[in-house]
């Protein structure tokens, strides 16, 4: 599972992408990328092909296909299928046909036994009935089996450790993924970019033929107000990309700006993931990282971002902003070692009082990563309340 981890990681915030143009495309193919050839299966893209096996495992992830891209049957042939996509966690209870028992999944998708209805009922509300889906038993192997939900659950247990506050969770972030996309006309965005490759709510990933330093120049210039917190250089052996972020005060609440403009090292393409939200009162936003992933309502938040400042001052930072607002350390654990694949720190915050929760996974890069791509840093924030 750590291994997993790691890999993710280290594909995913070390600029390393992998961009695979097709013909007569406006723009490249990138990770994270929904595609499609001439046939209706879509698949999620990251190197290789993932398969959404039916509607329900899809419209557990998104609101609907305005993002898939049409690419040719020769690129699709082209790239491994290794996997089935799995049920977003949190977001469903599935069942078989064969078996009355109703599971909830759980994150690393796992299922976890939901031993009675008043269980179910506390998790999913009076109507957690219609929230079951089926499972084909050939499907059902994709998953492991964890412990059975405790038949106590209760508000006050730990998030991320109960179903309980997974299931709500689950839900937060569905919710945020299934926003409607921004114009993207409504972006700060280069003028020589082409359109978005992907489209959020709060930001967007677009590429151009220009020069990388044209590019991040553009993006330092165009400050208007914001002040800049936190610029840094990253360059690997797979490619090197500038971190930009910024922030400001907006209506009585913290406003953040983030730009990475990177290039990988087998491609002429220069690729911009911007993002710009206003973050809900109380949320703590580190100040020296470059969002990679952001989804923000009126009450919650998930950002995952890079920096190339060490875990240890990461989590200073947050212990201290912390404990001067209020907030209330609940739990923290560490797993691996730098001399390995890397260092995962999980922190847990909590309003006393609340039900407000923050938690903080950090985690900095070791062994052959390192070697390979440099000192960098992961900060995974999910916010809730």
């Amino acid at each position: 599972m750590l291994s997993k981890m790691f890999v993710g990681l280290f594909v995913g915030f070390a600029f390393l992408i992998v961009l695979a143009p097709t013909a007569g495309a406006q723009a490249p193919i990138l990770p994270g990328d929904l595609i499609k050839g001439s046939g209706p299966a879509v698949y999620y893209y990251y190197g290789s092909r993932y398969a959404f096996p039916n509607e329900d495992v899809y419209f557990s992830w998104y609101r609907d296909f305005s993002e898939v891209k049409t690419v040719s049957d020769a690129f699709l042939a082209s790239v491994p299928l290794v996997a089935n996509v799995r049920m977003h966690p949190g977001t469903y209870m599935v069942k078989i046909t064969t078996d009355p028992k109703v599971y909830f999944i759980d994150n690393g998708n796992e299922l976890r036994w939901i031993p009675t209805e008043a269980v179910a009922e506390a998790m999913y509300g009076s109507d957690w009935a219609m929230k079951v889906r089926d499972v084909s038993d050939a499907l059902f192997i994709d998953y492991r089996f964890g412990e059975p939900i405790p038949d106590d659950t209760n508000d006050d247990l730990l998030p991320f450790v109960t179903s309980l506050s997974y299931a709500d969770i689950g839900q937060a972030l569905r919710r945020m993924n299934q926003a409607p996309p921004a114009d993207f006309e409504s972006f700060l965005r280069y003028p020589g970019l082409s359109q978005p490759a992907k489209l959020t709510a709060n930001g967007y990933s677009a590429s151009t033929t220009d020069p990388m330093e044209a590019v991040r120049s553009y993006y330092f210039s165009q400050t208007g107000g914001w002040e800049l917190l936190y610029q840094d250089y990253l360059d690997t052996s797979f490619g090197s990309g500038h971190l930009l972020n910024f922030g400001r005060s907006r209506d009585g609440r913290f406003a953040h700006r983030s730009v990475a403009v990177s290039v990988a090292s087998s491609t002429e393409y220069t690729v911009v993931e911007f993002f710009e939200a206003d973050f809900p009162d109380g949320y703590l936003a580190y100040p020296r990282m470059t969002t990679a992933e952001l989804h923000v309502d009126t009450r919650n938040v998930f950002q995952h971002g890079l920096t190339l400042d060490p875990l240890s001052d990461i989590v200073t930072w947050y212990k201290t902003t912390a404990a001067a607002r209020g907030w209330e350390l609940v739990s923290e654990s560490e797993t691996g070692s730098l001399e390995d694949l890397g260092l995962l720190r999980r922190t847990y915050f909590r309003v006393p009082g609340t039900h407000t929760w923050l938690h903080i996974e950090v985690t900095q890069i070791g062994g052959i990563f390192r070697d390979l791509a440099g000192d960098f840093s992961s900060v995974a924030v999910q916010y809730i309340r």
